[in-house]
């Protein structure tokens, strides 16, 4: 395809799915959306975005099942809870990350550490993946992994949290803390917004394999490893579209897969 009808595909999806996103099919903001007024927000939509993964509709079901007020609770009122499992995780594995963003919260929340993470750059051409790395430690760090009886993390929440990047080529694509972070960065009737100290052109596309297959199917990338770096070679190829914003067409691209529409 054309670069100029490349750019009037993916302006027309961002602006129609912009305007006109009804959420009547499933997308895990549309939970995001339903707390978005609660001071814990930032700690609901993480969560979210950690089980981010496998259907649509049963991630929905999933995060629709949880009662998100137990942040107010206390750590005993919420180890007592029966929290639902879900794929890989089992109850206790999903009552402990719910414990895990809790003690966040409670400690000063989310954003400072991602400031600090974005401050010190763990790799200076990309600073958002200081965030990323700066949110998954402290993801460890607030884990009470002991609790299992074991010296070692479950591979369920291990799984989860996934591990900080040490190099870019050989890291999984982190799609779920990228998609986070478009949430939190981006300001737009879809997106949230909260941390503008953060600037937007430098977040990475939120790349699951389904997207992977269609950046490649619009010819935006060559390249044939599902990993980081094909989530960074593909928002760099859309910066030729939107260089301060290009993580703007990620919700067109993910409804454009999930719709299976003509392209």
């Amino acid at each position: 395809m054309h670069r100029a009808d490349l750019q009037v595909l993916l302006d027309s999806h961002y602006c129609f799915r912009n305007e006109f996103e009804d959420f009547k099919k499933p997308d895990p903001i549309m939970v995001v959306r339903m707390w978005k007024d609660k001071p814990y927000f930032q700690e609901v939509a993480l969560f979210c975005a950690l089980f981010s993964y496998g259907n649509a509709a049963k991630i929905v079901e999933f995060l629709q099942s949880i009662d998100f007020t137990l942040f107010e609770k206390s750590e005993i009122e919420i180890s007592k809870t029966n929290f639902p499992y879900y794929r890989f995780q089992k109850r206790d594995h999903v009552c402990q990350a719910f414990l895990t963003l809790r003690r966040i919260y409670q400690n000063g929340g989310l954003k400072h550490i991602a400031l600090k993470g974005y401050e010190k750059g763990t790799f200076k051409e990309f600073k958002i993946l200081g965030v990323i790395n700066a949110i998954i430690e402290a993801l460890y760090k607030n884990l009470d992994f002991k609790v299992f009886g074991t010296q070692t993390i479950p591979k369920p929440l291990s799984f989860l949290f996934q591990k900080p990047v040490v190099h870019i080529a050989r890291h999984s694509a982190l799609k779920r803390f990228c998609l986070f972070l478009r949430w939190m960065v981006r300001k737009d009737n879809i997106d949230f917004g909260v941390w503008d100290e953060i600037d937007q052109r430098d977040l990475i596309l939120p790349l699951d394999t389904h997207t992977f297959r269609l950046v490649k199917q619009l010819g935006l990338i060559n390249y044939q490893s599902y990993n980081l770096k094909a989530a960074l070679l593909a928002t760099q190829a859309l910066k030729q579209f939107c260089i301060n914003d290009p993580v703007r067409y990620d919700f067109a691209l993910y409804r454009i897969g999930q719709e299976k529409l003509f392209i």
